[in-house]
């Protein structure tokens, strides 16, 4: 495995354990901590599985998938609450449909990869 995929993972493993200080810090209601610490231990387990487990190829690209739509719909938030509707709504609907097509995505590289590719071994 590449130093720059150790040091990716590596990163990735901190940022979400680093959520946990900052509920305190941000000062969360309990519903809204309850929410975030299972979306980070999801996170953490599923990143830290592909590294130990040296499915860093495939835990690459499901990350990318998933990162491209958050960025994606992330900006059509910014856009909406800055009051652009011209650029928001395309940049929902871009969203709208970035997000099946990675879902799908997402679900045939997993298949193709430990269907296909762990029977071959």
């Amino acid at each position: 495995m590449n130093a720059s995929f150790k040091m990716f993972f590596i990163l990735q493993i901190s940022y979400w354990i680093h959520q946990f200080p900052e509920f305190y810090l941000q000062k969360l209601k309990r519903d809204e901590i309850r929410q975030k610490t299972f979306q980070s231990l999801v996170h953490i387990l599923f990143i830290s599985t592909a590294y130990f487990l040296n499915f860093t190829r495939v835990g690459l690209v499901l990350i990318v998938l998933e990162y491209t739509t958050q960025l994606i719909f992330h900006f059509a938030r910014l856009s909406h609450f800055l009051g652009r509707k011209t650029i928001s709504g395309p940049a929902f609907q871009t969203y709208n449909t970035v997000f099946v097509f990675a879902r799908f995505g997402s679900i045939g590289a997993a298949i193709m990869t430990f269907w296909y590719g762990l029977r071959q071994v």
